[in-house]
């Protein structure tokens, strides 16, 4: 792979990991790191492509299926690999997978192979209520628990999650969370400052848990709450990015946020340094 060429992680977990595929499809051996990809689980597929069985050796394969389920862990090996030998891949895999964008387990954004058949379940956005709080504060712990998404690594109690939907309730306040049945996906709240002189601004906070993400959830939850954001006496949503986070700045930036300033090296986690973009929309 030339020096020059644009690098993309793809995530394998069945027979890409093998010598004797990757030298038929790729015409070398790759180099590769395990992780692991949440929310997915394996399931069997019979190749009826007499060519791919050709290459791998076998007529029974696996391939993901997504299931949302966090206890749903799929290991295998993220691979450095060009935009042509992604095309190779493709051409590889048979018209029961497709190819899509996750983020793995490590962070890491990857394409992976999954199952083109099953789509995922239906995912409502509507304000949380009392029921939602134990879901809520488990959703919240685990993007936390990611450490390079929220401010918190730690996330919230029930206790305090309880104490924060009385508030949201009391006061009216723009909040949203995404639900697949009973269970927590995403959250996004849009809170008013409370000092006098500043409550016509607002802070802005969100998250999806990884194995929902790349979906269109995040730009749904916020569409949403910026609409109950606009019926309020807010004139001002701020926010604060790690500047790393690409996919959420890309998101803010498309709904129109802009750019009010950075704090660089604002945050020193495991020795790693992160910027911090300081954003902002007038409504």
């Amino acid at each position: 792979m030339a020096a020059d060429e644009v690098h993309e992680c793809l995530f394998a977990y069945g027979t890409l990991q093998l010598e004797s595929v990757q030298m038929a499809t790729f015409g070398r051996r790759l180099a590769g790191t395990r992780d692991a990809l949440a929310g997915f689980a394996l399931v069997p597929l019979t190749i009826d492509d007499p060519a791919v069985v050709a290459v791998s050796g076998k007529a029974q394969h696996t391939m993901a299926r997504f299931t949302g389920r966090q206890s749903d862990v799929i290991p295998g090996t993220v691979f450095s690999v060009s935009e042509h030998e992604i095309r190779s891949a493709d051409r590889y895999e048979v018209a029961a997978v497709k190819r899509v964008a996750v983020v793995l387990q490590s962070g890491v954004p990857a394409w992976v192979y999954v199952d083109a058949r099953h789509e995922p379940a239906h995912v409502e956005i509507r304000p949380a209520c009392e029921a939602d709080a134990a879901s809520l504060s488990d959703a919240v712990k685990a993007v936390a628990a990611e450490k390079w998404y929220l401010a918190t690594i730690d996330g919230f109690s029930l206790e305090q999650t309880r104490a924060y939907l009385q508030r949201i309730r009391d006061d009216s306040l723009p909040q949203v969370t995404a639900l697949v049945g009973s269970e927590v996906v995403g959250f996004c709240d849009i809170i008013p400052d409370t000092a006098q002189g500043f409550a016509h601004v607002a802070r802005l906070g969100m998250g999806v848990r990884s194995a929902w993400r790349r979906q269109g959830i995040g730009r749904r939850m916020l569409n949403a709450c910026l609409s109950l954001a606009r019926n309020s006496s807010i004139e001002k949503v701020e926010l604060e990015v790690f500047s790393d986070n690409l996919g959420a700045v890309r998101l803010y930036e498309s709904f129109g946020f802009s750019l009010e300033g950075v704090k660089v090296r604002g945050r020193k986690l495991e020795g790693r340094y992160q910027d911090i973009k300081l954003m902002a929309l007038w409504l």
